[in-house]
């Protein structure tokens, strides 16, 4: 597995806006027209209805079994080329179907099917604000699914917000979460001291622990000096974290936070706290919580 120790936010925001203009490419070029494939038995159409509705209908000897229709959403295939592949390595070919809600993020959500002797849907995955993506990681036959647990907003703007990256493999007819793709060999000595020297250049003055900075009733209290210094400590920080949490390395995200928190002893218990439990209600986040350790309350 190639060492990769966090991805930065900018990186991950590329990736939603190159995808947001690839599936607005696609759904522009389909828009006008039908699209017909044939597979076997199975007649697979996709067709725009209006510029809010796209419909996918799969039929089989004259009878419908599978039809996906979705307003103000875009529908698309894993692979416009060649949509009928195995993906799951066990032989049976599939149809991934990609659905976009539109506007600058939020939501991707992916479909896949079973050609099988009973065709049937065998997964339906959420990616909230970050595209699915389907890669070979680990030279066995089949793709494995990279989806990511959602931090949007959580104690920074979406700008600097984490993603926790978990890596799924198909698995007795089911996608299981792969820590062995995951986990990643903890930072050297010098590469810890760098970001943590990074982190504590910067300037957190009027630092007060905001929790949910969104949320009116919990951050009137704090000026908004208080606000900018909290969300731009995150916007350093909770990304290196999340990264660091979700390759298996918690010992270091930990020290991070010991080595440069900038309020009093209370509101550093009182964040680590609100990480576990944000955390644990992720999707993924039990399992990853498992991957470092640590107790499930």
């Amino acid at each position: 597995m190639t060492k990769q120790y966090y991805i930065s936010s900018f990186i991950k925001l590329t990736k939603i806006v190159t995808n947001i203009f690839f599936l607005l490419s696609i759904h522009s070029a389909f828009a006008s027209e039908e699209l017909h494939l044939q597979y076997n038995d199975y007649t697979i159409s996709r067709k725009s209805a209006n510029d809010f509705e796209d419909e996918i209908k799969i039929v089989k000897s004259g009878k419908i079994v599978f039809e996906m229709t979705d307003i103000a959403r875009y529908l698309s295939f894993l692979n416009n080329e060649n949509p009928i592949i195995d993906i799951t390595g066990n032989g049976i070919s599939n149809l991934v179907i990609e659905s976009y809600s539109g506007g600058a993020h939020c939501c991707y959500d992916v479909t896949v099917l079973e050609f099988g002797k009973q065709f049937h849907t065998i997964a339906k995955l959420e990616g909230g604000h970050v595209p699915i993506e389907f890669e070979e990681i680990d030279k066995i036959p089949g793709l494995e699914v990279i989806i990511y647990d959602n931090y949007a907003y959580q104690w920074t703007y979406f700008a600097s917000s984490a993603f926790g990256k978990v890596v799924l493999r198909y698995q007795d007819g089911s996608y299981v979460i792969a820590y062995d793709l995951m986990q990643s060999p903890p930072l050297s000595k010098s590469q810890l001291k760098a970001v943590i020297t990074k982190i504590k250049s910067d300037d957190y003055s009027n630092f007060r622990y905001v929790a949910n900075f969104l949320n009116p009733e919990k951050s009137n209290k704090f000026s908004d000096k208080n606000i900018s210094a909290s969300t731009n400590y995150f916007a350093n920080v909770i990304s290196k974290v999340i990264d660091l949490i979700y390759s298996k390395n918690y010992p270091q995200a930990m020290k991070i936070i010991d080595e440069t928190w900038p309020g009093s002893t209370k509101e550093k218990m009182d964040f680590k706290r609100d990480l576990i439990n944000e955390i644990k209600n992720r999707h993924y986040g039990k399992e990853v919580m498992r991957m470092n350790d640590l107790v499930i309350k």
